[in-house]
């Protein structure tokens, strides 16, 4: 699904945000293997405006403490941490319907 399809804002350094009735969404490029596994974030291959874009998002919901969302800020504002190059598993497969 195109994220600008559902009429969602797009900032210009590409952060998506978006609210639920018991959720925050935060949606941004993927970073390394390492911070999407210590967070645990969803990671999914967009498709937007035909091409491919390697795509993380987190729910923020009211039991994750302000400790735990600052730390994950501090290692995304780090040096790197969008640096796929070097992962083994930083080559996926296409988007569906665009092999």
């Amino acid at each position: 699904m195109q994220l600008h399809g559902r009429g969602e804002p797009w900032a210009d350094d590409g952060i998506e945000v978006g609210r639920g009735d018991h959720a925050l969404s935060v949606g941004f490029r993927q970073p390394r293997a390492g911070i999407a596994g210590k967070y645990t974030l969803a990671c999914v291959p967009l498709d937007l405006g035909g091409r491919r874009h390697d795509h993380s998002h987190v729910y923020v919901m009211p039991h994750v403490t302000r400790e735990r969302i600052d730390e994950l800020v501090d290692g995304l504002s780090r040096p790197g941490p969008f640096d796929r190059s070097a992962e083994a598993g930083a080559e996926r497969p296409p988007s569906p319907g665009r092999r």
